[in-house]
């Protein structure tokens, strides 16, 4: 009798863990309410950093990231259409079209925009933290770039000086686009020093001069154009060149 019990047991676990991959893969990708298309990035652990010759002294010491909570990303950097439907205002300096990714926005400005995303919609929206951005960006890579960069990203040597619209370029192994290149993006981060010891779910520190900005843009050389490549700007500061991606928790 204990021994059917037990068969039962395992055969129950087994057809939940089924189902649980499955019902995984149906939620892969998400569109909410306005259109905007996320895809879920599922939980894990990576180097985070960077020893290569191009990396920056911030990249270092190259350190054990775990992300211990799956999240959903927006495949497209936030467009200038987008925005206008939000914001009711287009602060771009390159007003190309809605599918052009919105700049010339601040971090402050973000966090105005997620709140009335989130009132627009009836979900919670924010900036990815550092980690996740990194982590999402690699898409599990362990490279400093994609292969085949130039298919993958508008920077210094294909932009012709100008973003793009969002998109066109081909998108990494989670379905994100333009992970590098075009607008750099904003992170949820203040800007600071990478300890020596393994991270979880990092936030970042507590305060400093400036949030993390990420990705490289349209204006920048390979060197900028990597996953771990790191900058950062005031959080009332803007440029033509910066722009950000939406997150929502699970």
């Amino acid at each position: 009798m204990k021994k059917r019990a037990s068969l039962l047991t395992v055969a129950v676990f087994f057809f939940l863990s089924l189902s649980l991959l499955c019902h995984a893969e149906e939620i892969r990708k998400y569109t909410n309410k306005i259109g905007m298309e996320f895809s879920y990035i599922p939980l894990g652990q990576f180097d985070m950093g960077s020893t290569s010759p191009e990396a920056g002294s911030d990249e270092q010491p190259v350190h054990k990231s775990t992300i211990t909570k799956g999240f959903w990303m927006a495949k497209h950097e936030v467009t200038q259409g987008l925005w206008k439907q939000v914001m009711g205002t287009n602060p771009s300096e390159n007003k190309k079209g809605d599918d052009y990714p919105v700049e010339n926005v601040s971090w402050k400005d973000a966090q105005k925009f997620l709140k009335k995303l989130g009132s627009m919609t009836g979900e919670k929206y924010r900036l990815p933290t550092e980690a996740e951005w990194e982590f999402a960006a690699r898409a599990g890579s362990s490279q400093e770039r994609p292969d085949g960069v130039e298919d993958q990203a508008w920077f210094y040597n294909n932009s012709e000086k100008s973003t793009h619209p969002i998109g066109s370029k081909a998108p990494n192994f989670w379905g994100l686009f333009d992970m590098l290149g075009n607008v750099m993006e904003w992170c949820s981060d203040w800007y600071g020093p990478y300890g020596n010891e393994a991270s979880m779910d990092s936030q970042g520190p507590s305060s400093g001069n400036g949030k993390v900005t990420r990705g490289g843009s349209f204006r920048h050389g390979l060197k900028y154009i990597r996953f771990a490549a790191r900058s950062f700007s005031e959080a009332e500061s803007f440029s033509f060149d910066l722009g950000l991606r939406v997150c929502k928790d699970q």
